[in-house]
C-alpha cells in the first residue's frame, strides 16, 4: 500500500511538472495600440447639422440639431443633439452620439443615447455611390413596433444629406419617414 501511495504521488508530481512546463509563457511585449480610424469619408459631418423629419404617421415635421466634433483621442467623432418638443411629443430630447470605425469588422459604428432612455447602435460598411445604408443593431420588437428598416442616407453634398427609413407598427402598417439635413 505504501508503495502504491508513493507511486501515485510521484505520478501526480510528474503530471503537474509536465503541465507547468507545457503552460504558455506570459507575453512580455505590450499589445499594439489600435490604428486610428480614417475619418476622411465621414469628416464632412463635423459641424452643426439641422434636420427636418417627416413621418407618415405624424401631422407635421419635427426639427433637431446636432453638433459634431472630433474627440481628443482621434478614435471617435462625437456629437451633442437636441430635438425640439412638438405637439405630439411635448418633450425636448437631448442626445449624445458617437461614431467610429471597427477595422476588424470593417464597419462604421454609430451609437446614440438620450435623456429619455432612448438608445441605438447602427452599422454601415460605408459609402457606396453616395449612399450609406445603416443597419439597426439594437432594435427589439415591442408591442407598438414590429420591425424597422435600414436607414438609407444619401449624401447630396458636404452640407446636405437625406435619410429615409420605415417601420412596421403593431397593426402591420408600414410607416415611412424622411430626414432632410443641412449643415450651417
Amino acid at each position: 500500500m505504501k508503495h502504491r501511495l508513493l507511486a501515485l504521488i510521484g505520478a501526480l508530481f510528474a503530471l503537474s511538472t509536465a503541465a507547468a512546463s507545457a503552460a504558455p509563457a506570459i507575453e512580455s511585449t505590450p499589445a499594439p495600440k489600435p490604428k486610428k480610424p480614417d475619418f476622411s469619408t465621414m469628416s464632412f459631418f463635423v459641424g452643426t447639422w439641422t434636420c427636418t423629419t417627416t413621418s407618415a404617421n405624424r401631422p407635421g415635421p419635427s426639427t433637431s440639431s446636432t453638433t459634431w466634433t472630433m474627440d481628443d483621442t482621434g478614435y471617435w467623432m462625437t456629437g451633442k443633439g437636441t430635438a425640439a418638443a412638438v405637439k405630439w411629443f411635448p418633450y425636448e430630447t437631448k442626445s449624445d452620439v458617437r461614431m467610429t470605425y471597427d477595422s476588424d469588422a470593417k464597419l462604421w459604428i454609430f451609437l446614440d443615447s438620450d435623456n429619455l432612455g432612448g438608445y441605438g447602435m447602427y452599422t454601415t460598411p460605408g459609402w457606396n455611390g453616395g449612399k450609406a445604408v445603416w443597419t439597426a443593431r439594437s432594435f427589439f420588437p415591442t408591442k407598438d413596433m414590429k420591425a424597422v428598416s435600414n436607414y438609407t442616407m444619401t449624401k447630396l453634398s458636404d452640407s446636405k444629406y437625406d435619410g429615409v427609413y420605415s417601420f412596421t407598427n403593431a397593426k402591420g402598417t408600414v410607416v415611412g419617414g424622411k430626414d432632410v439635413c443641412t449643415k450651417s
